[in-house]
């Protein structure tokens, strides 16, 4: 949580062994001790445990990585790389207290080789980026979003040709999402050494711990990708991972503009559009400020004060003083921002406001019938080997159903898009419609589901 003065803040519990805090405050705050502690907990069993022996494969790298902190070094395993037209892909980062994730390694690896890039030696990167968005050359990761990110903020390019391993399991029958040690174990057959879940990737130098796990992170995509690679192309389900890896990486280019901002924000579909566009305003005031001071944007303001803020307008910076959970220091160096900002969207001509998301409350009915064909979707999937939690959720299916039953537009719901329409959302409406039923059954161990056109009587 933020302390009072202005820009400090103490440690947050990442999320994830890659959202890890990077170093300590002065003084530490209690979750600092605890992640320290926890960070030389893990370190110590991890040395304790024997790591996994490194298989003979012709596509698993066994020699030890490459540790790269020069240009000259970086260009010739790019160089190899692009002569190989595909590679493996990761990065750990520090995300939790700078407003963009502090990248402190990049990993990379082919059949042939691994190396482990320190961003930390002032490296140029750039070439990095260009390789992964390059379409002529593959790049393989595994839970690969948040991995895709810098490459749209630092060239504005989006990542293309990516292959995410976790995305082709949820695919190919296995749960999503899936950690990569088990799906490693599950198809491979090693199991890889203890995790280290908390752990300091800034700190120099690595120790062997820290490179070994770091390289393992990409040492078996390549062989896991071509298994996985058979397993969509007998499945029939290649194009459809392909649509989804497209869209994830997509996904990168959307996540800081006004719109997309103010659509994180909890509690924002509750707004009135007028209210709507002074929250659009505040949303770029924190972004703003949290760029130029190098902080998560929440620990500036919190999502409750913005929207506080624009369901109760200021006219001036006096009155920035009775709104709850607002820092004065926040308010005294960027309260004329926020008034002007609001003065501008409450002046904004009604044709150029925000739309308002479409919120229709269910109904109890509503409900059960929503949760109906939310399990029905599930089964859809599961029968055609998709991970039910990668395919559809209750939330993408309340919303065709209340844009069907209330005459909305079908076509810009989730489930009409891509191939997701194709499994679930056409079978869906076509039930709804009438005009097909569904059948499922039990056998030799698999759920099955067919969709069986109705016959309509002649009139």
């Amino acid at each position: 949580m933020a302390r009072d003065d202005k820009y400090t803040l103490d440690s947050k519990e990442g999320r994830g062994r890659k959202r890890q805090r990077g170093g300590g405050g002065s003084p530490l705050s209690k979750r600092s001790v605890h992640r320290m502690r926890s960070h030389e907990t893990s370190q110590a069993e991890a040395e304790l445990e024997a790591p996994a022996e490194i298989p003979e494969h012709p596509l698993i790298p066994a020699g030890e990585p490459e540790i790269i902190d020069t240009n000259e070094a970086l260009d010739s395993m790019l160089d190899h790389v692009r002569s190989m037209g595909r590679f493996a892909y990761d990065t750990e980062f520090i995300g939790e207290l700078s407003y963009y994730p502090k990248i402190c390694l990049i990993q990379l690896a082919t059949r042939e080789r691994i190396a482990l890039v320190d961003p930390l030696s002032n490296v140029n990167l750039d070439e990095v980026w260009s390789l992964v968005a390059d379409p002529d050359v593959e790049t393989l990761v595994h839970a690969g979003a948040q991995d895709l990110e810098p490459i749209a903020r630092h060239i504005g390019r989006v990542p293309e040709n990516i292959f995410d391993t976790q995305v082709a399991a949820g695919f190919c029958g296995f749960s999503y999402p899936l950690g990569l040690g088990r799906l490693i174990e599950e198809i491979l057959d090693i199991k890889l050494g203890k995790g280290l879940t908390f752990t300091h990737w800034d700190h120099r130098p690595l120790s062997a711990v820290h490179i070994r796990y770091a390289a393992d992170d990409v040492r078996f995509l390549p062989s896991l990708a071509e298994v996985l690679r058979d397993r969509l192309a007998q499945l029939e389900h290649s194009e459809w991972s392909s649509g989804e890896c497209r869209s994830i990486a997509e996904a990168a280019m959307r996540n800081h503009d006004a719109e997309s901002l103010s659509r994180k924000v909890k509690g924002m579909h509750q707004l009135r559009p007028r209210k709507l566009a002074v929250l659009r305003s505040l949303v770029l005031i924190r972004e703003g400020a949290a760029r130029q001071h190098d902080v998560p944007a929440r620990s500036l303001m919190k999502d409750s004060v913005l929207i506080d803020l624009a369901r109760n307008p200021v006219s001036s910076v006096q009155k920035l003083d009775k709104v709850p959970g607002l820092s004065r220091r926040v308010a005294q160096a960027y309260g004329a921002a926020i008034v002007e900002g609001t003065k501008s969207a409450l002046a904004i001509p009604d044709d150029e406001l925000p739309s308002r998301p479409a919120f229709v409350k269910e109904t109890p009915v509503d409900q059960v019938r929503i949760d109906a064909l939310n399990a029905l979707s599930g089964s859809l999937s599961y029968a055609r080997q998709i991970a039910p939690s990668l395919a559809v959720n209750r939330k993408d299916v309340a919303q065709l159903y209340l844009a069907y039953r209330y005459g909305r537009d079908l076509e810009s719901c989730r489930l009409m898009l891509s191939w997701r329409k194709d499994m679930i959302g056409q079978p869906l409406v076509d039930l709804l419609e009438g005009r097909s039923e569904v059948t499922i059954g039990w056998a030799d161990e698999r759920l099955y589901a067919n969709l069986n056109t109705r016959e309509t009587e002649k009139e």
